[in-house]
């Protein structure tokens, strides 16, 4: 963990950051921050789903949640996820760890029958070897 990087996500968004699901959320127009840095003890584990989009899971103290990862680094330019850039960097978090950018998203309501929220996702990786890492031949 970097020093003087948040170890909790509610650090970062405030109390109105509630688990939901397998993510997280804070209501419309709520919370205390949308940008920020987080660093979890334990490395996150970055993979491709069962439906081939990038995840991330994270935990803190509090929640345990599974993120969408909207790093540009992982997507070709048709905005399809490269897996071998996803194992590459997979292991490299395994092996020196990572500080994360995590955000919320504009207003998303999964069904018509809920109410929009801002859902929480990773917007960027930087591993502990190569912060400002790239992918090399793009």
């Amino acid at each position: 963990m970097s020093a003087g990087t948040p170890d909790r996500l509610r650090a970062i968004f405030g109390e109105t950051l509630q688990q939901d699901g397998r993510t997280a959320s804070v209501p419309a127009n709520r919370g205390s921050a949308s940008l920020g840095l987080f660093a979890q003890n334990e490395p996150p584990e970055l993979r491709l789903n069962d439906y081939g989009r990038v995840r991330m899971r994270l935990a803190d103290s509090e929640m345990e949640v599974d993120a969408a990862v909207n790093d540009i680094r992982f997507f070709d330019h048709h905005n399809q996820p490269i897996p071998d850039v996803v194992e590459d960097i997979a292991e490299r978090i395994e092996q020196g760890g990572c500080v994360l950018s995590v955000g919320l998203t504009r207003l998303y309501a999964p069904t018509s029958s809920e109410p929009p929220r801002h859902w929480l996702q990773v917007n960027g990786v930087h591993l502990a070897d190569d912060p400002l890492w790239t992918v090399s031949g793009r």
